[in-house]
């Protein structure tokens, strides 16, 4: 693990887990930037952007699909990040790409606390590709 390249045997929190997430390229995803203001605008005491925005982009993330190139413990050993609000952070990402890939409908997901951070899900019609394109409103 990571925790052992850098020296130490144990990582210093269990709560952060190994999150796998897969992205598609009929898929349109929204861009980081469009999904941390909205969680923020939903969420506005966690501080959302100001929390993850910098950290993020050094780490070479632009939108939601590049979230599979960085890991939560990375977030926790290069930026100090606190482990329950990056696993909080990874919850409200599983959430909209549940939404995103069409494992529930974007009004479950509304239904269920808002957790996609605004973001709507709206199916193509029959003339369009597979393609699955999204508004913030």
């Amino acid at each position: 693990m990571l925790y052992e390249v850098l020296g130490s045997p144990d990582p210093p929190s269990s709560i952060l887990a190994d999150i796998e997430i897969e992205s598609y390229p009929h898929v349109t995803y929204p861009s980081l930037d469009d999904f941390l203001l909205n969680l923020e605008t939903a969420e506005p005491a966690r501080r959302w952007y100001s929390t993850f925005r910098r950290p993020l982009m050094s780490m070479g993330v632009r939108s939601i699909d590049d979230l599979e190139i960085v890991s939560p413990d990375s977030l926790f050993v290069f930026h100090q990040l606190c482990p329950l609000m990056i696993m909080d952070f990874y919850v409200h990402i599983l959430d909209l790409l549940d939404v995103l890939h069409g494992n529930v409908s974007a009004t479950e997901s509304q239904d269920s606390s808002e957790s996609t951070a605004g973001v709507v899900v709206v199916e193509p019609k029959a003339s369009v590709e597979k393609d699955v394109f999204f508004a913030i409103y």
